[in-house]
């Protein structure tokens, strides 16, 4: 029985950068030697176990063979005769087949060389037997922009052949999100769906971003100003419509802030941007929807994404929301006034403070 330190952790080490989950193999034991050192199993398909102690991950060293189309569709083989080539060569990247043990790097498919020179290559040919990868590769070129990594020709073109073949339509819109919401964890958004666009394989999961309205030309600039992965999300409401939006979330899955967010965005960004419209009517029902927003934190989330979407300075825009929000009938009689009666004094005075603004 040997235990080797695999794919991120290792990888990121050479990189000089900071890996928060340590993945480990295990060559040449049974599950019953795992549970008799006690590490618990919690993998369903195959063996893996959480450490008693660290918490960290150990994989049996497995093969695997394709049997049904999808990610899931996989036939995995984890007994004492399987070695570490075997398990590393089922990988998806290179740079992700590394193993480490005792300090010396173990590398039979020539990561640490597409490492240094920063390219992201297929392991092998059965790359295209996995349509997650595709997501998987444009995620770690998001999570890796500050090394400045780029796609292989080869692997892009395994990447086009995946969706050609109609494969990510057999993903899980969970599986998707999960990969979505890694690289909202970064600022590099627009890096991720450029590298979808130039695999051609935007469609089906990213079909909006794929149309001619939709301008992502400003995204990345957005992107590198907003703090949270919310407001990330959220500043893809200013690329879609309205319509776009509600069915790219939908389809997504998203968590019920991330659309919220996006869709508040999508339908009154535009609005916000043209301050100094004709009518008032659609200014009021963006600044009212901005006013719902609780807590306040949230709303100021949402208040910087509109303002890097339309190209209004934060703290201007913050100060009139907040005033438009506070803002009461001024009569001597408005504590006497009905609901209804109450709401429309409070509106008319609303699009009269608005008026002011904008013949400012």
């Amino acid at each position: 029985m040997k235990t080797y330190l695999v794919g991120g952790a290792v990888r990121d080490r050479l990189l000089g950068r900071t890996s928060h989950v340590k993945d480990w193999v295990v060559v040449g034991a049974s599950e019953d030697e795992m549970l008799a050192k006690g590490f618990l199993r919690v993998g369903h398909a195959f063996p893996v176990f959480i450490h008693p102690k660290t918490g960290d991950e150990y994989a049996l060293a497995r093969a695997e063979s394709k049997v049904a189309p999808g990610h899931k569709g996989f036939d995995f083989h984890a007994g004492m005769d399987v070695d570490l080539a075997t398990d590393l060569r089922r990988r998806d990247l290179t740079i992700n087949a590394m193993a480490e043990v005792d300090g010396e790097i173990i590398d039979p498919f020539e990561g640490r060389r597409d490492l240094e020179q920063r390219v992201l290559r297929h392991v092998s040919e059965a790359f295209v037997e996995d349509p997650l990868r595709v997501l998987r590769v444009a995620r770690f070129c998001a999570q890796l922009r500050d090394f400045g990594f780029t796609v292989a020709d080869e692997t892009l073109d395994l990447m086009q052949h995946i969706a050609a073949s109609g494969e990510l339509e057999t993903l899980s819109r969970e599986r998707v999100w999960g990969e979505l919401a890694r690289v909202l964890d970064t600022r590099w958004l627009d890096v991720f769906l450029d590298v979808l666009t130039h695999a051609r394989c935007l469609r089906p999961w990213f079909s909006e971003c794929d149309q001619p309205d939709a301008d992502r030309s400003d995204l990345g600039t957005w992107q590198r100003h907003l703090a949270s992965p919310v407001a990330r999300f959220a500043a893809l409401g200013g690329v879609l419509d309205a319509n776009a939006c509600k069915q790219f979330v939908n389809r997504l899955g998203a968590p019920k802030r991330h659309a919220q967010a996006a869709l508040l965005v999508a339908r009154h960004a535009t609005t916000m941007r043209l301050w100094q419209m004709e009518h008032l009517d659609d200014l009021y029902a963006a600044l009212l929807a901005l006013t719902r927003i609780k807590p306040a934190e949230a709303r100021e989330e949402l208040l910087r994404v509109i303002s890097e979407v339309s190209e209004i300075e934060f703290s201007k825009l913050a100060q009139r929301v907040s005033k438009f929000d506070r803002l009461r009938p001024v009569k001597s009689d408005a504590t006497n006034l009905s609901g209804s009666a109450f709401g429309q004094q409070l509106m008319q005075e609303r699009l009269a403070l608005l008026e002011t603004w904008r013949n400012k």
